[in-house]
This record gives structure tokens, sequence and C-alpha cells, in this order.
């Protein structure tokens, strides 16, 4: 099930890069989407595995799991603004920033970043919604 709050992560950011850049498909490419959704994917494993999202037969029923989800999409956000610091104190790869007239490289920028956190949050949380209702109209099926 990891999975697919992977997916749902990854489209998160693509919609949060087309919100920031207006949907200007052009200037999105520009800022290396690629490696964007391969460090979310990498951070979202990571955070999603440490907070046991992963746990249980049929997943996310309960509020503690609804907290799981915003405490991994929190250090999945965490982590990322982390890279991003690192990568200021690199100078690595990335896209140009000038702060006080000196380029710095950022892996995701900081914008994509604030629009990321909560879109994020409503598309795993949405989506445990649709696969309660799911489950519950499952279930109904079978008892009627």
């Amino acid at each position: 099930m990891v999975l697919i709050d992977i997916v749902l992560l990854n489209t998160a950011t693509l919609f949060a890069n087309f919100l920031r850049f207006d949907f200007v498909i052009s200037t999105v490419a520009e800022y290396h989407l690629n490696w964007q959704m391969a460090a979310v994917t990498i951070t979202g494993i990571f955070s999603l595995l440490i907070n046991g999202a992963h746990r249980g037969l049929i997943r996310h029923t309960s509020q503690s799991d609804s907290l799981r989800i915003v405490k991994a999409v929190t250090l999945s956000v965490m982590l990322l603004a982390s890279f991003n610091y690192a990568l200021v104190l690199l100078g690595n790869a990335g896209h140009p920033l000038s702060l006080s007239g000196v380029e710095v490289r950022l892996l995701i920028p900081n914008s994509v970043l604030l629009i990321f956190f909560p879109v994020a949050l409503f598309m795993l949380l949405f989506f445990q919604d649709v696969d309660q209702a799911g489950l519950l109209q499952h279930h109904l099926a079978k008892q009627g």
C-alpha cells in the first residue's frame, strides 16, 4: 500500500510545481521534475515506513492512522528541506537561485515545498477517506 502513497506523493509534487509555475509546462521542465520526484519517492518511502503507514491489512482506518500520514508527510517535507539546505551548503545540483548575488542551487524550490505539503496531505487523507468508503461499501455488499 506504500506504493499507492508514493504515487500520490509524486502526483502532489507534480501538482505543486504546476501551481507554483502557473501551469506553464516549459517552466516546470526547467526545474528538474524527475529529480524532484526521485527525491520525493526516496523520502516518502522512508518516512511512510518509519511512521508505520504500511501496517495492517486494511490501510488507514483510524484517527491514529491519519496522524501517521500527517507525521510521514511532515517528515518527508523536513527531509526535503534539509536536502535543500545541504545543497545550498555544497553548491551542488538543482536549479539556480541568487541570494545576495551568490548563486545557490536547490533540489526542490522552497515555494514548491510549501505548496507540496498541504497538497500531499489533502491527497493522502482524501484517498484514505475514499479507501474507507470503498471498503465499507464492499463490506456492506457482502453482508446484503
